[in-house]
């Protein structure tokens, strides 16, 4: 049973550090990954915890990433969410 619901787990600053769960709970040991779609770049999920973290690297615009987690028990049984991710380029103009 997912913890996490679907949808946003925030906006992050390109080159921000990223420490996000997402959480599910089952009979048995759980195993986390990413059935479709990507993280930002420099990112990863972690598959023993549900943490995505890392340093989310620039692009050269604001972007949405949308990932499908998928979590499976011990017994195979799987489940996924929807996670959405927003990054927004923060650009500094000098005088």
């Amino acid at each position: 049973v997912w913890q996490t619901a679907s949808g946003s787990i925030g906006t992050f600053s390109a080159g921000s550090s990223i420490s996000v769960q997402v959480t599910a709970t089952g009979d048995a040991t759980l195993a986390y990954s990413i059935a479709s779609g990507s993280l930002a770049g420099g990112l990863s999920l972690n598959t023993s915890n549900g943490t995505i973290s890392g340093t989310n690297s620039g692009t050269s615009e604001s972007t949405t990433f949308t990932a499908t987690i998928r979590v499976t028990d011990g017994q195979g049984q799987t489940s996924d969410r929807i996670v959405i991710q927003h990054q927004v380029l923060i650009m500094l103009t000098l005088p």
